[in-house]
C-alpha cells in the first residue's frame, strides 16, 4: 500500500522518489477479502499441495515423516508396538531368544559365562524391543560399540540417531576401511551435526552395528516399514483437518430471516432489511451506547409478524418469517474416504487389523488365518535381523579377546499360546502320518527324527540314551547319520 505523505514532505522528495510514489499509488489495490466469491487462489492451492501431498525423497526427510506419523497416527504407532512386541517378547513378557551352538550342543561353562555377561553389560534383553521398533520405524538402526580400553570388553551399545549417520561403501558394496587420520577420509561411518554437513565423529567398521530393514538392490540404507504409507498419511491428515474445520464452522444451523417488503421500492426494501439486521445484531450497552451482539444458538429471537386486511375483510399474514438453514453435508457422516486411507496405512504396515484392536471389516476365519501366516513370516524376518545384531556383537567380543568362537545361532522361542497350539497340532499330524508310513514299512525311525520331527544329531543321541530299550544299538557296519 502506498505511503501517504504531506505536501511539505512531498517537496523534499527527489523526482525519483516522487515517481515511485506515483507508480505505487497507481498500482495500489485493496486487500482481498476471503469470501465465498473469491475462493482459493492458485498460490493457496500450491501451498495446500506442498503441505499435504508433496512427498520428499530425502532420507532425513523420510525419518522426519516417520517421527511425525508415530506421534500423530494411532494405527501407525500401534503397528510398530505390535511388531516389536511379537518379535522380541514372549507371551508373559520374557525375552524370547537364546544363544546356542549351531549343532544344538550345550555351551561350555566359559563360553556360556562370556556370552551371558556380554548380554548383561550391553542390556540387550532390556533394549532389544526398542531397537526392533526403531528399526522397522526408520529402516535403519545405528549402534555404536563402546569398548573398554583396559579389559577389551564390550561395555555398551549406544544408540545413534539415523538422521546423523552416513554409511560409506566401495563400488563393490563393501564398507570402506582405509582410514587416513590426516585427511579424515576412508572411514566406514561418519556422524554429522543435524541440519548441517559438519562431521562430528568418524568410525571404523567394527565400531558401528548398522541394521537395515527391507533393504533392496544396491541401496546403502534400509527402508521403513511405513514408507509407502506416507502418501496416504498426507491425504488422511488433510481429510481429518478438513473434517474438524467442517464440524467447528458448519455444524450449527443458520437462521434465514424473510422480511416482507411488499409495496416498497428497492431502496426502501434495502433500508428495511438493513434496519432489521442492525436491530438484531446490536445491543444497548449504556445510555446512547450500543455494541455488537453476536448471534448464538442459546439466545431466543423475537420478530413481529403483521396481518393485513384484504378486500373481503379477511386478514392475511405477511411474508415475514424465520427459517432454519441446514448447512450440514455428507462429510459429517460419510467416513468412507477416511477409512479408505486408514486401510492403506494399515496395509502398508503389514499388521492385521485384529492385532490392532480394530474389529471393523474382519473377514472370514480362513482369510484371518492367511493374514496371520503372512504376519508371522514378517515377524520371523524381524527376528532374523535382530539375531544378526546379537551374533555380530558376540563375534566382535571373541575377536577382541583373541578367543576362538564356536559356531553359534540365535534361537527364538514360540511367542504366544496360539503359536504353541498350532505347533502341537502340526507335531500330532506328523506323528500320525509317521505311524501310518512306518506300519507300511515305508520309513524308519531315523527318517522320522530327521525329516519329520527335525531333531538334531545331539537330540537324537540324547533320546537314545533316555530310552535305549526302544532303540537298539546300530551295528558296526551301519551307515552313519548324515
Amino acid at each position: 500500500m502506498a505511503q501517504i505523505v504531506s505536501s511539505e514532505e512531498k517537496r523534499k522528495l527527489s523526482w525519483v522518489q516522487r515517481i515511485g510514489q506515483a507508480i505505487a499509488k497507481r498500482w495500489q489495490r485493496e486487500p482481498a477479502s476471503h469470501t465465498t466469491t473469491l475462493g482459493i487462489s492458485q498460490t493457496s492451492l500450491d501451498d495446500l499441495y506442498n503441505h499435504f501431498f508433496d512427498i520428499a525423497s530425502d532420507r532425513r526427510q523420510v525419518y522426519a515423516d516417520m517421527d511425525t506419523m508415530d506421534d500423530t497416527i494411532d494405527e501407525f504407532a500401534m503397528a510398530l508396538d505390535v511388531m516389536a512386541d511379537y518379535a522380541i517378547t514372549g507371551e508373559f513378557g520374557e525375552i524370547a531368544f537364546q544363544v546356542s551352538t549351531q549343532s544344538g550342543d550345550k555351551l561350555n561353562r566359559v563360553d556360556s559365562a562370556l556370552i551371558s555377561s556380554l548380554l548383561d553389560r550391553t542390556q540387550m534383553y532390556e533394549k532389544m524391543t526398542s531397537w526392533a521398533r526403531d528399526l522397522i520405524k526408520y529402516g535403519d538402526e545405528f549402534l555404536q560399540v563402546v569398548i573398554g580400553m583396559d579389559d577389551r570388553l564390550v561395555h555398551r551399545l549406544m544408540y545413534m540417531p539415523p538422521a546423523t549417520m552416513l554409511r560409506h561403501e566401495s563400488p563393490d558394496g563393501l564398507l570402506i576401511n582405509r582410514p587416513d587420520p590426516e585427511s579424515g577420509e576412508g572411514y566406514a561411518f561418519t556422524q554429522i551435526q543435524p541440519g548441517t554437513s559438519k562431521v562430528v565423529a568418524k568410525f571404523l567398521p567394527y565400531q558401528i552395528v548398522h541394521l537395515r530393514w527391507r533393504r533392496s538392490g544396491g541401496r546403502k540404507y534400509g527402508r521403513p516399514q511405513g514408507f509407502t504409507a506416507r502418501v496416504a498419511w498426507k491425504k488422511l491428515q488433510a481429510l481429518e483437518e478438513a473434517l474438524v474445520m467442517n464440524w467447528l464452522t458448519r455444524a450449527f444451523a443458520r437462521l434465514l430471516f424473510i422480511i416482507d417488503t411488499t409495496g416498497l421500492s428497492r431502496v426502501e426494501a434495502e433500508e428495511r432489511i438493513r434496519a432489521f439486521q442492525q436491530r438484531l445484531q446490536t445491543t444497548e450497552i449504556g445510555s446512547g451506547n450500543v455494541g455488537v451482539q453476536n448471534m448464538s444458538i442459546v439466545k431466543d429471537i423475537f420478530i413481529g409478524k403483521q396481518f393485513i386486511s384484504d378486500d373481503r375483510g379477511e386478514y392475511q399474514a405477511d411474508n415475514t418469517d424465520a427459517k432454519v438453514l441446514d448447512t450440514t453435508s455428507s462429510a459429517f457422516w460419510n467416513m468412507n474416504p477416511i477409512e479408505h486411507y486408514q486401510n492403506k496405512i494399515i496395509t502398508s504396515m503389514g499388521v492385521p487389523k485384529g492385532h490392532l484392536g480394530i474389529e471393523r471389516d474382519i473377514n472370514a476365519k480362513a482369510t484371518l488365518t492367511s493374514q496371520d501366516r503372512v504376519f508371522a513370516r514378517r515377524i520371523h524376518q524381524l527376528q532374523s535381523v535382530m539375531g544378526q545384531l546379537v551374533l555380530q556383537v558376540i563375534e566382535l567380543q571373541y575377536a577382541l579377546l583373541a578367543r576362538p568362537m564356536p559356531p553359534l545361532k540365535v534361537e527364538w522361542v514360540q511367542q504366544h499360546s496360539e503359536d504353541m497350539v498350532d505347533r502341537s497340532q502340526a507335531m500330532k499330524n506328523f506323528a500320525e502320518a509317521a505311524q501310518i508310513f512306518a506300519g507300511l514299512e515305508l520309513i524308519d525311525k531315523d527318517f522320522v527324527w530327521q525329516y519329520m520331527l527335525k531333531l538334531t544329531p545331539s537330540q537324537q543321541a540324547a533320546l537314545r540314551q533316555r530310552v535305549p530299550q526302544l532303540f537298539p544299538a546300530k551295528e558296526d557296519n551301519a551307515p552313519e547319520e548324515s
